[in-house]
This record gives structure tokens, C-alpha cells and sequence, in this order.
């Protein structure tokens, strides 16, 4: 999990996507492939950085910690949640791409 307020999720799971392809270059790129991939692995790398302000905010950045926690929630607390500014996102992993890739383009189109 990261700390990203002035992002939404499903814009940053987007985001995330073009970063993850973009990555990926061609035996013989050319220098715009080079340059974005470059630009890629640094955007990567920034929202890493940001895992250690949600561990500050909430005291973790893993996932399965809130969802252990989440269901002892009384639900009284979780309407509270929509009055509150909340800037937790998930960052998802490269390999869940790779996995799923195709059902994430379902997805999308499937959407649309």
C-alpha cells in the first residue's frame, strides 16, 4: 500500500499498467522506447517510496494486515470512513500483470 491522496485507484492501477508495458523494450529499440522505459522504471520507483508514508500513517504497508483487520471493523465506523480524506492506494504488483494481463483487458473493454 502506498499514500497517494491526490490519486485515485483506478487511475493509478492504469497508470501502473502503461508504466509495466512501457518497460518492456524490443531487442533493438530506438531511443524513445529507451527514454520511456527509463521514465518508466523511475515512476516505478517514486510510488515505491511511497509505501513508507502509508506505513506512517496507519502503521503498515501490507495489504493483508488491513484485510485482517477489515472485518472487525464495526460497520458503525466504516459510513464514518466517507466524512474522512483517505489517500491509501494499493499498489499493484508487476507479476499480477503478467498473470492476468488478459483478463485485465477484458476487463476494461468489457466496461466500455
Amino acid at each position: 500500500m502506498i499514500w497517494l491522496p491526490h490519486i485515485d485507484q483506478g487511475f493509478l492501477s492504469r497508470l501502473l499498467r502503461a508504466a509495466y508495458a512501457a518497460r518492456y523494450v524490443s531487442t533493438d529499440p530506438t531511443p524513445l522506447q529507451l527514454s520511456m522505459a527509463s521514465s518508466a522504471s523511475n515512476l516505478l520507483i517514486e510510488l515505491e517510496k511511497l509505501r513508507s508514508s502509508a506505513k506512517r500513517m496507519i502503521g503498515t504497508d501490507q495489504v493483508s494486515a488491513l484485510r485482517s483487520v477489515a472485518p472487525k471493523i464495526p460497520q458503525y465506523n466504516l459510513f464514518l470512513r466517507l466524512k474522512r480524506v483517505s489517500g491509501l492506494r494499493i499498489l499493484p504488483l508487476e507479476p499480477w500483470f503478467d498473470l492476468h494481463g488478459e483478463d485485465f483487458k477484458e476487463l476494461i473493454t468489457f466496461r466500455e
